[in-house]
Formats: structure tokens, C-alpha cells, sequence
């Protein structure tokens, strides 16, 4: 006598922030689609690894952006007897498009688009074919290269300030701390880890103060007064409200912006140098570089999972 029957999966408990996840995660992504492809990890929280399942969830409105804010203003509790709190890296991050929800989210998206569109990027693009190739000569005569330390990190720092009309002296100090407020989405964070951030965001908004209050006086041909102008328009005083998404923005498309891109050109190299053939395929046909863009964001995504809340 037979019967049909379908097989038991064993069960496996997991979470994306066990150490060590991040360095290689995609066997986990594959034993999840297959095994469990809506998972409730260890802490609770629910795991979606199926394309129309992602998909339906980032789609429906009932799922809203991260409660971070949340959880920063909630460490305030524990450093109040220190005479501290964390409200400059709330109040910052707070404006963050990735945190905002419809409306507030479409309205600050039309800044960041007028913006962009104002400054057109494609307009930047023998500048950015220049800086690449100061970088690469840096270091051609030693014969070698440390790809993140030398291309990787300092290119997307240099062409974001750029955008942005900042300074050249200022790249390395601005890039650590965009760094460092990215990791505001480390959901394993120490007191001092959020005391250290919080100094981070004074730090870059004071600086960024400077430059708005001089881009309202004389607009330059740089990201800044175009985001001024989509917002109130040339010669237009701020209001503290406008000056804080101003501030807030720029922080956002800096410190995203120079991680995401670093990420993105260091695992796509990556990703070549174990794939030689890919490699060979791609000199070959230089007008492919678009898709191939594509296939590795793709491949090996610098931002490989999203959060979302059910309201």
C-alpha cells in the first residue's frame, strides 16, 4: 500500500541580523524560497523572499516605512541622566525620504526631482569621467589596487559633493559621516553608537548650514540652490521647517547615496573577477554596460533587504 504525501521540510530558525548574515546570504535566500518563503525569524518579524510576494507588500499601503524614529527618540530614556539626547539625529533622519509615507513622501520627492531635473545629471558626466580617471592614476604606477580604498569609496564622496557645490577639502570628513549615519539602520546599536551618530548629524548639518545660508544669498549651478528654488523659490527667506528638509535631504543623498554606490561597484567588480568570462564579454561589448548595471544590481544588490511595518 502507498501513499502521497509531502515531504516534511525540518524547520531552521534565522534571522538577517545574525553576524555574519550580510557576508553571504543568498544559500539562506535559497533555502527560504524553498523551504519557507514566508518566514517568521527568531525575533518575530516576518521574511518575505518571493519576487509577487515582495512585491504585493511594498504596494499596499497597510505596510508602512520603518519605525526608526521610534526607536532612536526611545533611547532618550537611558541617556537623560548624562543631560543628553538624540533629537538632532531624529529630527534629521525623521525627514529621510525612505522613512516618509504619502503625502509628506510625494512632497519631498518633487523637491529632490525638480531638483535633479534642474541640474541634470547627464550633464555631469565628463566630470565624472575625469575623477575616475584621477583615481585610477593615483594608483596605477604602484601596479595594484585596493578597489573599495581607492575607487569604490572616494568616488561616489567626490561626485555627490560635487553635486551638491561642496568644497573639495571637505570630501573626507563629509564621507565619514555619511558613513557613519548610515548606520543608523543597524538594528544592534549601543547608547554610545547613537550618541556618536547623533554627533555626527550636528556635525554635518552645521556645516550645511553654511553653504545654504550662502546658496539663498547666490544661487550657484550646484544641487543645493536648485533644491532651494523647487522648495521657495531665489532670494526667498527659509522657513525652519524648509531648512530642516533642505538639511535632512542632502545629508540623505549624501550618506545613501555614497554608501549604496560603493557597494554597488565593489560587489559588481566582485562579481566579474569570479565570473571571467562575464568579464571578457563586457570589454568586448562595451555598449552593454547599461544592462549589465542592471543584471548586477540584480545579481548582488548593495541594499539587499527593505523593512516595512503593517500599520
Amino acid at each position: 500500500m502507498t501513499t502521497n504525501s509531502t515531504p516534511q521540510v525540518k524547520a531552521f530558525k534565522f534571522s538577517p541580523l545574525l553576524p555574519g548574515f550580510n557576508a553571504n546570504p543568498y544559500q539562506t535566500y535559497t533555502r527560504l524560497r524553498l523551504e519557507d518563503p514566508i518566514h517568521q525569524d527568531i525575533y518575530g518579524n516576518w521574511m518575505l523572499t518571493r519576487y509577487a510576494d515582495v512585491k504585493k507588500v511594498l504596494g499596499d499601503q497597510r505596510f508602512i516605512t520603518d519605525k526608526i524614529i521610534e526607536q532612536i527618540q526611545d533611547k532618550n530614556r537611558y541617556i537623560q541622566h548624562k543631560q543628553k539626547d538624540l533629537n538632532i539625529l531624529a529630527q534629521t533622519v525623521r525627514k529621510w525620504l525612505l522613512f516618509f509615507d504619502p503625502p509628506e513622501h510625494t512632497q519631498l520627492r518633487r523637491m529632490v526631482h525638480k531638483g535633479f531635473f534642474l541640474k541634470t545629471i547627464e550633464g555631469m558626466r565628463p566630470q565624472i569621467h575625469k575623477t575616475v580617471e584621477q583615481l585610477i592614476n593615483k594608483v596605477q604606477a604602484s601596479g595594484q589596487i585596493e578597489i573599495i580604498r581607492d575607487i569604490a569609496s572616494p568616488l561616489p564622496a567626490i561626485v555627490i559633493s560635487q553635486m551638491l557645490g561642496l568644497p573639495p577639502e571637505q570630501y573626507d570628513r563629509l564621507a565619514y559621516l555619511a558613513k557613519d549615519l548610515f548606520l543608523v539602520f543597524e538594528p544592534l546599536l549601543s547608547l554610545e553608537d547613537y550618541e556618536r551618530l547623533n554627533q555626527s548629524a550636528w556635525e554635518f548639518r552645521e556645516y550645511l548650514l553654511q553653504t545654504i545660508s550662502e546658496r539663498v544669498k547666490n544661487p550657484q549651478e550646484d544641487l543645493i540652490s536648485s533644491f532651494i528654488a523647487a522648495r521657495v523659490g531665489y532670494g526667498n527667506p527659509l522657513t525652519q521647517e524648509i531648512e530642516n528638509d533642505l538639511l535632512s535631504t542632502c545629508i540623505f543623498l549624501f550618506s545613501a547615496g555614497e554608501e549604496t554606490t560603493a557597494h554597488l561597484i565593489g560587489n559588481g567588480i566582485l562579481a566579474l573577477l569570479r565570473h571571467p568570462d562575464e568579464m571578457e564579454r563586457l570589454k568586448q561589448q562595451p555598449q552593454i554596460i547599461e544592462s549589465a548595471v542592471e543584471e548586477l544590481l540584480r545579481y548582488d544588490s548593495p541594499l539587499p533587504k527593505i523593512f516595512r511595518v503593517h500599520d
